[in-house]
This record gives structure tokens, sequence and C-alpha cells, in this order.
């Protein structure tokens, strides 16, 4: 079923990039009324009776705790930012001084956080004149909204035998056994003779954690690979292998294991640890490897050269000649894939796609390049179908899509 919308927008004008679509409304103030006035609020062109609709919906009990669940996660984002000397709250707060103040206070608590939390804000200024407007049309195809990914994998076993891991599909023998979302090694394989290599694959669509046999725990993400072995032998370095892929390892402290070493080959390096916790992002369609350091320390050895990672860094590699730049990072921003969080910082809109496309295992194409480069700043949750994020993006910043089959066009 196709659905067309038209509607008049400004070329020269602030977009805003929602965090999540607003849930559980009441009255008249429906979910697209109240994103149309927190939108206006936002920027600065919200009417009397708006903020009257806008306050009432804040009032509401239900609202105060969506409130409540979108500072935790924006507090978790993006801590430095203070919601009470925000512009644009200020001027909320002027707006409403009429108001007795008993009703401001609980007001005020939480509507400020609500306009972070609900929205991170992105500027993107076409060229041209300020008085300039243009009447455009917004056309969005649907034939099918496609629902995220889920916990699903496939284990080869040292002799060739596969077994799908994921909800539905439980796996147990002596040296492991698996749950819905989790495979487990044994820690007791003493008497093992024969060390085989397993390898678990993520499928695009999916996602998956492992727990090594020296109580190393691996997040993989979406589209990756990871061989290792069924145990580690005393006294040599525990190496497993990132074939492809995105994942965050919590390794096991070297001080648990007699001083073994801990060593990730990827894609062009290789990473010594004693014990820490980082996040290896290796894609095959990637012109460089990004590993963020959570806590510890490691060594990232590429082509000739060396780099030490402190916590709070992250390392660039480019695989064309091997060289390591190193940066501070928001960690968090790095690693909440694995706690549901898809978060992006200036991130251009083909790179956002690059990541939607794994997870909602689609294919994606841009008719208009000229949207490749667009950036943007905020989060999604995982959980969320892909028809809900690009209603976001096609509303908020006049971006005509289609989706046909499993294929998104933006144009």
């Amino acid at each position: 079923m196709y659905c067309k919308c038209e509607k008049k927008l400004n070329k020269s004008r602030v977009f805003t990039f929602f965090y999540d679509i607003m849930v559980k409304t009441r009255d008249k103030v429906k979910q697209k009324e109240a994103n149309k006035l927190i939108l206006k609020y936002i920027e600065k062109r919200i009417s009397e009776e708006e903020s009257d609709l806008l306050t009432k919906w804040i009032e509401s009990d239900e609202n105060t705790v969506l409130f409540k669940e979108y500072v935790e996660l924006h507090s978790l984002l993006n801590a430095k930012h203070r919601f009470d000397h925000h512009p644009s709250w200020q001027k909320f707060g002027s707006s409403l001084q009429h108001r007795k103040r008993v009703r401001r206070i609980r007001i005020f608590r939480y509507a400020a956080a609500c306009i972070f939390l609900l929205c991170l804000t992105l500027v993107v200024l076409y060229d041209s004149s300020p008085n300039e407007k243009q009447e455009e049309t917004t056309t969005k195809m649907v034939l099918q909204d496609i629902r995220p990914g889920t916990n699903k994998a496939l284990l080869q076993l040292g002799n060739g035998d596969e077994i799908v891991l994921g909800k539905g599909n439980t796996f147990i023998d002596s040296i492991h056994y698996s749950t819905d979302e989790s495979l487990v090694y044994s820690t007791n394989t003493g008497k093992l003779r024969e060390n085989n290599f397993n390898i678990l694959t993520i499928p695009r669509g999916g996602q998956f954690r492992v727990e090594l046999a020296d109580g190393t725990v691996v997040w993989l993400n979406s589209d990756s690979q990871l061989r290792y072995p069924v145990f580690f032998h005393p006294g040599q370095t525990r190496q497993v292998e990132l074939v492809y892929g995105e994942a965050y390892f919590d390794v096991s402290p070297g001080t648990e294991h007699q001083g073994d070493a801990f060593k990730l080959i990827s894609p062009g390096q290789e990473i010594e640890v004693l014990g820490t916790e980082f996040n290896v992002r290796a894609y095959k369609n990637e012109k460089n490897i990004y590993t963020t350091l959570s806590e510890g320390k490691i060594k990232i050895t590429g082509e000739g050269s060396q780099q030490l990672l402190l916590p709070g860094q992250q390392a660039v590699m480019s695989l064309d000649d091997g060289k390591i730049s190193v940066n501070q990072a928001n960690v968090y921003r790095e690693i909440c894939w694995k706690d549901g969080i898809f978060s992006f910082d200036n991130t251009p809109l083909k790179d956002i796609m690059k990541v939607l496309s794994r997870w909602y295992d689609v294919d994606v194409v841009f008719k208009n390049k000229d949207l490749e480069n667009l950036t943007f700043n905020g989060g999604l949750k995982k959980k969320q179908n892909l028809l809900d994020i690009l209603e976001i993006i096609s509303e908020m910043n006049n971006i005509n899509y289609e989706i046909n089959e499993n294929t998104v066009i933006l144009k």
C-alpha cells in the first residue's frame, strides 16, 4: 500500500531529530500534536494557546513518568547539558509567568528535561535567502513496515556442525549452553584434549552475547563474526579474532589467569590487554577501524605503528596505510548500542543509514546524493520499527523516501 503526504516547508529552518516517538498522550493532545507543539516551542514560534496545550500535556502524571525516563537516557548520552540554562527553556518559562507558582514548579521540573530528551537539536541551513520561501512536496511511498532486529546467531562448531541460536532455540552440551540472548562456555575444561575453534556469526538484523571459557564477555552487533577457542591453555596468551563487524569486550583480568594476556586480532590490527573493557568497530565496508577504550589500558599494533590507549580515548586506524590516530571520545555514545540505543554525534545521514541497514537488514539507496552529508545529533531506540524512524527524519528534514520490500530509497 502506498501513501502520499504533502506539506509546506521553508528551505531555511532548524530541524529537530527526536529521540523517540512520544506515546501515551491524553485528551485532545494526541501523539503527533504533542510532537508539533514541542517542535514549535524549540523553534520559538509557539502561541499562547499552544503553550496552554503543552502545559496541560506536561502536567499529566503519565507523561511525567515519560519525562523522567528520558532524563535518565539523556544523562547517559550527554550529561554535560544544563537544561535550566537553555535559551528556549528560559523563553518558555517567561511565557508561563502568569500561571500560579505551585503549578509552574511542577511543570518546570520536567519541561526543560523534556526538550532535550525528546529531541536533540540539529541545525541544517540550506543556502537560500532568509526571506525566501518555497513550497515543496514530501512524498512517502511505503509497501511495508520493517521491524527491528532480534537476538540471533549461528554457531559453527569445530567439526563444522552449525547450530542456530536465539529465541526458541536452546543448545546445551558438556562445554557450553545457550539462552535466548547469549552463549556461555564452561570454565571447567581441564579434561578436554583437543582445543577446537568455534565461530559465532551474527547476521544482519541480529545481535548476541557470548561468555568465553575464561569469563570474558563479548557483545556482538549486527553483521559481525567472532572466532575463538573452546578453552584457553594456561601460560599462553588468550587470543580471539574479530573477523569483521563490531563487538564490545569485557575482558577477564589477567590476574585471574596467572597473568596470561588477552589479545584480539581484527582486520589490520592487534590489541593487547590484561583486563579491560573496549569496543571495536571493523565492518567490511568501512575504511577505518575504530577502537574505543572504556576501562583499563590497551596497546594497538597496526602495520608499522603502535599506540597506547587510555580510558576515554578512541584509536582510528586507516586500512589504507595502517596509520593510527588517537582522539578523545564520548565512550557511551560508542558503546550504547549494546544497551539498546543508537547514538549519533554530528553523524552524516549516509553513516546513520549504514547502521540502520545492518540492524533492520535492509538495503539503502540514495537517489538524492545531497542527502548523504546531512548531519544529525541524537539517539534512537533499537526497538523502534524502521518506519517510525523514517517518519521522524522525513517530517523534520523534507526527505522523501520509499520502502519497497527490503530496500529503502531516499530521494
